[in-house]
């Protein structure tokens, strides 16, 4: 079976069509890093300026999480063993 190879824009390396997103000529671990570069900064501001609102919205959610679950059972669990009667 003959793979398909292409060559990354990027790092320069041959590797299989299966490595590359569809239409493109940078690899998806090149393009995962490019991507990352290009919004670092967006992402950091964007926690910044929000940071009380996903507190308030992670405390409700966990909260209406663990309301909407069945509690726990507590303690061990009881082992029962059977005793088996041999008839004579």
């Amino acid at each position: 079976m003959d793979l398909l190879i292409k060559l990354c824009k990027e790092c320069n390396t041959e590797k299989v069509a299966c490595d590359f997103k569809k239409y493109r000529h940078v690899c998806r671990k090149c393009d995962s890093k490019l991507n990352y570069a290009a919004y670092k900064d967006k992402f950091v501001e964007y926690y910044k300026l929000n940071k009380e609102h996903r507190d308030t919205y992670q405390k409700a959610y966990k909260q209406k999480k663990r309301e909407s679950l069945p509690p726990k059972k507590r303690g061990r669990p009881l082992k029962i063993i059977p005793e088996i009667e041999v008839a004579n």
